[in-house]
């Protein structure tokens, strides 16, 4: 009965080396998966300057209505009131514009952003003449001045905005989609190349206990 005790040792060798690569696949397989989440979360950084840039719209807005407001109004006090949120809110737009530049999809298109930044100088200086204006008392050339200028100028930057922010999008989803199709693509081949080795090793295993039973159970015989 040694030839049986032979086999039986080499099976269970090579069980052992079978269940080694199943741990290991198992491992390489929980990294791959991490990653995909370390990636997840990059998709989701990535939806940040979206919602910045969204919001600089709103503030565009805002900022509008408010100096058109402190065109109409008399009351000193709600007229320092609208101009401090529109310098809050430029505050924030300029906030939200150095978050969206440090992306990694912005980097990837520069000039996009050197023609909004432009842009955006641009009417800010239109903005500040509006100002001047207003604090000399002169309502109907800062209204002129306003719709002549800074409108048209505001328009453009939400349109621009809007641009920015469908690129972005664009660019995330494509990025994310081929992160996904990357991760199964390559967990796919991981798991088939650990069931062909698991099964190699078994086929070697079971040919080699044959090979060595059979001489062991002839040498018996003649004993």
């Amino acid at each position: 009965m040694s030839h049986l005790t032979v086999a039986k040792k080499i099976l269970v060798l090579i069980l052992i080396a079978a269940f080694s690569i199943v741990i290991l696949g198992g491992a390489g397989i929980h990294y791959l998966k991490e990653f995909k989440e370390e990636f997840d979360e990059l998709y989701e950084e990535n939806l940040k300057p979206m919602v910045a840039l969204t919001e600089n719209r709103t503030h565009y807005r805002a900022t509008q209505a408010n100096i058109l407001e402190m065109m109409l109004t008399t009351d000193e006090r709600r007229r320092a009131e609208l101009r401090k949120d529109i310098t809050e809110r430029a505050g924030a737009v300029e906030k939200n514009m150095k978050l969206v530049e440090a992306n990694i999809i912005a980097q990837e298109h520069p000039k996009e952003f050197k023609e909004f930044n432009e842009a955006a100088a641009e009417y800010r200086k239109a903005r500040e003449d509006v100002f001047r204006l207003l604090d000399e008392r002169k309502p109907a050339e800062a209204y002129i001045l306003f719709n002549a200028q800074c409108n048209p100028m505001l328009n453009k930057l939400n349109k621009e905005l809007a641009d920015l922010t469908a690129l972005f999008d664009k660019d995330a989803v494509e990025m994310d989609q081929g992160m996904e199709d990357t991760y199964k693509k390559t967990r796919l081949v991981f798991a088939a190349g650990i069931l062909v080795m698991l099964l190699f090793m078994l086929f070697i295993g079971y040919r080699v206990a044959v090979m060595i039973s059979k001489p062991l159970k002839d040498m018996s015989a003649y004993m």
